[in-house]
């Protein structure tokens, strides 16, 4: 497992910059000075890196965790897919919904509701960190489960401790090399390399499960 170093270049995406235009906007408006929730820019850049690694072809996504719901929203509004699907367990107090053509489910990671390589491509970011070892474990498998193509996960790396209270996982190299074994993972860096770094792991097909 050889990491490869990704500096997080500004925000180009029109797209993704009008998104994240439009969630300040909706923030500032309706809850003020409170900023929990609101991706700062880093996220935004991480979240524009992952975009750029969806393959041409590409017709099917599956989001795991949205969160607030930025990426969900950015790849429902490209139109450029038949099908983009938005899971998590609740949802959060300050999901935004900017377009009627979301498709947003509740639903848990250990347990999605899909067939078997369902999906051409599968994002999982900054979510595993924040369930139990078990769930972590049986997520990961059904990831794997119901992608067809390509999966995509990040993680925080090396995050300092004492860990956040809503952090129960902490990954070094040796964590994801147990982990993520079969993993291409590249290191994201933040602006001026200030902060931990993320690390992105992506998987390929042929995880235990026959080719099609």
């Amino acid at each position: 497992m050889s990491p490869i170093d990704i500096d997080l270049g500004p925000l180009a995406d029109p797209l993704m910059l009008a998104v994240r235009e439009q969630y300040e906007r909706h923030y500032q408006e309706k809850y003020g000075d409170d900023k929990k929730g609101l991706y700062l820019d880093a996220d935004w850049r991480r979240l524009q890196y992952a975009a750029s690694l969806i393959p041409p072809g590409t017709q099917s996504i599956l989001e795991v965790g949205v969160g607030p719901g930025p990426m969900l929203n950015y790849l429902t509004l490209l139109e450029r897919f038949t099908s983009v699907v938005g899971i998590d367990i609740r949802r959060y107090s300050k999901f935004l919904q900017l377009t009627p053509a979301l498709d947003f489910r509740i639903m848990s990671v250990d347990k999605l509701q899909f067939p078997d390589r369902h999906f051409d491509m599968v994002f999982c970011m900054e979510v595993l960190e924040h369930v139990p070892t078990e769930v972590m474990m049986r997520g990961i498998e059904e990831l794997r489960r119901v992608t067809k193509n390509k999966l995509v996960m990040s993680v925080p790396f090396e995050e300092p401790l004492p860990l956040p209270s809503y952090h129960l996982q902490r990954f070094d190299a040796p964590r994801l090399q147990s982990v993520f074994p079969d993993a291409e993972v590249s290191m994201l860096h933040r602006p001026r390399r200030r902060g931990w770094a993320w690390a992105m792991l992506t998987e390929t097909p042929g995880h235990g499960l026959p080719a099609a």
